[in-house]
């Protein structure tokens, strides 16, 4: 299982970190906000019919470590990150992002 700090998470992947303690460890990583646990990173992936980025907010509430986004938060769930510790990073592209994790993670084995 992955362990990374939000600073590492976000320099081997190019993600922009909007908010969240550089230092701040996650264990972890899921695309469904149900699976998530403390500590994890969510990942929110964009679809035709659900659009995983409504549910950062449930992510963050159920202790996500991180949350990856495609779009610009909306003030309350920034917000509602900081008081739960939770750093929300935005990238253009979750695929690319969790390939470029994946390689970073293989690189420490």
């Amino acid at each position: 299982m992955i362990e990374i700090a939000v600073n590492n998470l976000a320099a081997a992947t190019g993600a922009r970190t909007v908010t969240g303690e550089a230092d701040r460890v996650c264990r972890g990583c899921v695309i469904d906000s149900r699976q998530v646990e403390e500590g994890t990173i969510f990942v929110a992936f964009p679809g035709e019919n659900v659009d995983g980025n409504d549910f950062a907010s449930r992510a963050v509430q159920s202790g996500a470590g991180a949350v990856v986004m495609t779009r610009e938060p909306e003030a309350e769930l920034v917000s509602l990150a900081q008081d739960k510790g939770c750093a929300i990073l935005l990238t253009d592209d979750p695929e690319e992002f969790l390939l470029r994790l994946a390689h970073a993670y293989r690189l420490e084995l």
